[in-house]
């Protein structure tokens, strides 16, 4: 179960900062994740990852720089505006993965 975004601009400005300080290979993963992602898909929880197209990208997404990969994938973060329940965690990736979502906080 997931909620919708309902958090301050501030909390938005947190998640991106966090967003922007994983490990570059979790950002590579999650670039190519949202580009396998079938694009008329992205409301449905039952969409498939296109394995050919992801294993492309995932390798393209090596030559990309953090600030690449962050401005590919905080506008779709935005639009799919997924937390977890509660609000604390905002989902980075089509599937809501645990180790692909950012907290709405400020990170100790």
């Amino acid at each position: 179960m997931s909620w919708e975004w309902s958090h301050t601009s501030e909390a938005y400005h947190n998640a991106k900062t966090n967003l922007q300080s994983l490990a570059k290979a979790n950002l590579e993963i999650i670039y190519a994740e949202w580009k396998a992602y079938p694009a008329d898909a992205r409301n449905s929880s039952s969409a498939n990852l296109n394995m050919e197209i992801y294993e492309r990208e995932l390798e393209r997404a090596k030559a990309l720089n953090r600030d690449q990969l962050v401005g590919y994938i905080w506008p779709l973060t935005e639009q799919l505006a997924t937390c977890t329940n509660g609000g604390h965690l905002a989902w980075c990736c089509p599937f809501g993965c645990q180790c692909h979502m950012v907290s709405f906080s400020t990170k100790a």
